[in-house]
């Protein structure tokens, strides 16, 4: 019932927002009618994306956020295109081969992701700002609102993930949606990607269920490389939490940014991901408000730590899923070399790579040796499917 009482608040005020909207960003004045809706989630009112930018080898489509979705750490040059730890320098091992070590959070001491629900006209209008931090998010849009604001197509160019958050935000049973319910949970989610693809021509890698509702989660898992939900918690590498029903801080109503950034101190003395989750950027009727000016300071101050990765959902994501697969991986052994093979999971992006270090030895793929980087790490090509080392 409340949440069907959220909606019919959001649908009266409507008309009202898309002219304030209009009144304040011509830019997107088009997009923003439809916009506002409650999320997370309270009721959602928005339109998605796909995967993010080829040339970046971003989020969504396949490779790993560059330079601007480090959060912290020198420029990207290595190549996954990942942000480097600020640690260089580092003397390449030159003891017995041996001893092969993921790096936790690509060399990091701890990552964090900021979401975006409901694709409102508030991040719509508040953008600029939030691409000013440098950081690659995530948005989780939804297809039947703001689908084609030029706004979405500009993130997804400047490596921002877009991802999928249903047609009409429903919950698993049908009800409560933001619209008419497509008929299913699985028509719901493929009504959305194929909008998707079909508006920015690139896949759609992750999701985040509706009102968190864990009801999506067995139709995520044969669709996408995870699922954000709203439960809150951080993950550990290679723990057991569900891909498809990731932990999240959701922000609540009014939230400052000291109480988001105790979420990312946390997660830094844990050494763990803290996602979080962000609806309403204020002004559009959407689920709990809060401060751009406080989302910023909080995505600055896991910059300012210098040792959190901050980057978009898919990418952290790949990197922990990758981890937990090869952690559980038992090697070849043929003479004086040792080998690794896998297989990747459904729906894993291309372009993805793990941070490794040995005592000692030669890493290969394709018989191609591997360079050290002075950040300490050897990067290996999650693609090519296997790994060896030899003295």
């Amino acid at each position: 019932m409340r949440s069907r009482l959220r909606f019919i608040t959001f649908v009266a005020s409507l008309a009202s927002v898309s002219v304030a909207c209009s009144s304040e960003n011509p830019r997107v004045a088009a997009a923003s009618a439809g916009s506002g809706g409650t999320g997370g989630d309270g009721l959602a009112s928005s339109a998605g994306s796909g995967g993010s930018t080829p040339d970046l080898g971003a989020a969504g489509s396949g490779g790993t956020a560059g330079a601007a979705s480090a959060g912290a750490g020198a420029s990207a040059s290595e190549p996954s295109g990942m942000p480097l730890p600020s640690a260089t320098g580092i003397a390449k091992p030159v003891g017995v081969a041996g001893h092969l070590t993921v790096l936790d959070w690509a060399g990091f001491k701890a990552a964090a992701s900021f979401s975006f629900d409901d694709a409102l006209a508030s991040q719509i209008a508040n953008y600029s700002a939030l691409q000013a931090t440098g950081v690659h998010l995530t948005f989780y849009l939804i297809s039947t609102n703001n689908a084609t604001s030029p706004v979405w197509a500009q993130a997804q160019k400047d490596g921002h993930e877009l991802g999928n958050h249903t047609a009409h935000h429903c919950h698993a049973d049908g009800t409560a949606c933001g619209g008419v319910y497509a008929g299913s949970i699985e028509a719901e989610l493929d009504q959305c990607t194929n909008q998707l693809v079909m508006q920015y021509g690139a896949p759609v890698w992750t999701a985040a269920s509706p009102y968190g509702d864990s009801g999506y989660d067995v139709p995520d898992s044969t669709r996408f490389l995870v699922n954000r939900g709203v439960v809150d918690g951080q993950i550990a590498p290679n723990d057991n939490t569900s891909p498809f029903e990731l932990p999240a801080h959701v922000a609540g109503l009014g939230e400052m940014a000291a109480s988001l950034e105790a979420a990312v101190d946390s997660a830094r003395s844990n050494g763990t991901w803290q996602l979080f989750v962000i609806h309403s950027l204020g002004g559009d009727g959407g689920y709990n408000p809060v401060l751009t000016s406080d989302v910023v300071a909080t995505i600055e101050h896991g910059k300012s730590a210098g040792d959190v990765w901050t980057d978009s959902v898919v990418n952290v994501a790949a990197y922990w899923r990758a981890q937990k697969l090869f952690s559980a991986l038992t090697p070849a052994i043929s003479g004086d070399a040792t080998t690794w093979t896998w297989t990747l999971p459904s729906h894993f992006p291309p372009g993805h790579y793990l941070r490794v270090r040995v005592d000692g030895g030669t890493l290969r793929q394709a018989n191609a040796e591997l360079a050290w980087s002075e950040h300490g790490f050897y990067e290996v090509a999650l693609d090519a499917g296997s790994l060896t080392l030899t003295p």
